[in-house]
């Protein structure tokens, strides 16, 4: 009598300490580093400003604006790796 109830109680502790492991297991894989949690504070951060629209997005200067930053942007990298490179001692144009 006494020996079945040990041996079910015994059984109840591994399958509970089975199941703790489990989800300490599953905790510890979603624990965010400090980079993805700095980064996902900047997604909340930015959330607001997502959803303005001062002009439609088809219209004019909308577009000139948007063609003016890709050149601007193209710009600003291709200084950046000739500076990288120049200061690297590598080949430049």
């Amino acid at each position: 009598m006494v020996g079945t109830t040990l041996s079910s109680v015994s059984e109840d502790l591994e399958k509970y300490s089975i199941e703790e492991k489990k989800k300490k297991d599953e905790e510890e894989t979603t624990e965010e580093g400090p980079l993805t949690a700095l980064a996902s504070g900047f997604k909340s951060a930015f959330k607001p400003l997502k959803h303005v629209n001062i002009l439609p997005s088809g219209s004019y200067f909308d577009n000139f604006v948007k063609g003016k930053a890709k050149d601007n942007s193209k710009d600003t990298a291709f200084t950046f790796y000739d500076v990288y490179k120049k200061a690297h001692d590598m080949m430049s144009f």
